[in-house]
């Protein structure tokens, strides 16, 4: 599952639109084509028509449309506008980064969102798709808002999303397989190595400590 979200929904006073480029960059993604396309308000599959969906996202605040492909293996996408929040979604076939180089093509991917999307917050990779329920039950905590529920297996978080919550210094010091800090503030943390082996023994050691640094430096909770 691939995930990227902008907040308080910009696209209405920006000029030019962000369609465009939202769209482009949707459809240039490494894992495929798009043969089919579904609306919220016809809901039924059709011809992926760009045409339509870019007058359709452009146009509605509230457009919500999936798209999918089958080559090389199945995939499915999502685009979704909110006025609090505008999101796209993937959901993949392992087969898509079954490559020597599928995941770094996933982060590089995830990371083009930042610039795709005006009001950038957050993007993620996992493949860990437990319920709530599980994490609640072994004593897991929800994460603070602005990573969402619980620990991904890669995250990139802007500034304007973790300024409320951390100091940059919290975030260098996340108990993670790997952290970067970026340039522009933002950070790119992968949890554990494998996003496969979200259940072994290395990995939930990680969750746990990852979940519990965030919340014990979480501003917003002092």
């Amino acid at each position: 599952m691939l995930f990227a979200q902008e907040e308080k929904n910009p696209w209405e006073s920006a000029s030019p639109s962000p369609a465009p480029q939202v769209l482009s960059l949707f459809e240039d993604n490494p894992f495929g084509r798009f043969g089919e396309m579904f609306f919220e308000q016809t809901l039924a599959w059709e011809p992926y028509d760009r045409a339509k969906l870019l007058d359709y996202l452009a146009d509605d605040p509230r457009a919500g449309v999936e798209a999918r492909g089958q080559e090389p293996a199945y995939f499915q996408g999502s685009l979704a506008r909110h006025p609090t929040a505008n999101g796209v979604a993937f959901r993949l076939n392992p087969a898509h980064v079954s490559e020597p180089d599928g995941l770094a093509r996933v982060v590089s991917y995830l990371a083009r969102w930042q610039t795709a999307l005006p009001n950038f917050t957050r993007a993620s990779a996992t493949a860990d798709q437990r319920p709530s329920e599980f994490f609640l039950n072994r004593g897991i905590k929800f994460l603070p808002a602005c990573f969402g529920s619980h620990v991904a297996w890669h995250t990139l978080i802007a500034p304007r999303a973790y300024a409320g919550f951390f100091d940059a210094e919290d975030l260098r010091r996340v108990p993670a397989h790997r952290v970067e800090e970026r340039e522009d503030g933002s950070f790119a943390i992968t949890a554990y190595p494998d996003p496969f082996a979200f259940d072994t023994p290395e990995a939930d050691r990680r969750i746990l400590e990852i979940t519990a640094h965030l919340n014990e430096r979480n501003k917003g909770s002092r």
